[in-house]
């Protein structure tokens, strides 16, 4: 939006994708379903609107794509001394303390 954006907070927005595999496209569908409208529709600390503050890039919203692959790796390493996955933590908003005890 450029000089129209209402916030200049770093970040200020979240996207989430997310891929459910079950077994069932049923039970896959239902529990995307689900989800979607939760995202929507649970209200949240600090809310302001009970409409427009989600964008759904995908047309339809939830996408079957059929069979999906498993795949497992098994490889034993020594992996005491060495950084192969480094972890970041950052903290995009603010946990009332409240909510941080759950």
């Amino acid at each position: 939006m450029g000089p129209l954006e209402p916030s200049t907070a770093v970040p200020h927005e979240v996207g989430i994708l997310g891929e459910v595999t079950a077994q069932s496209p049923e039970l896959a569908l239902a529990i995307c379903t689900t989800v979607r409208i939760g995202c929507l529709h649970l209200s949240y600390p600090g809310q302001m609107a009970t409409a427009g503050n989600m964008a759904l890039p995908l047309n339809p919203m939830e996408s079957p794509i059929g069979p999906v692959c498993a795949f497992t790796l098994y490889h034993l390493m020594d992996a005491r001394d060495l950084d192969l996955f480094p972890v970041a933590h950052r903290q995009v908003g603010l946990i009332p303390a409240k909510e941080a005890t759950r």
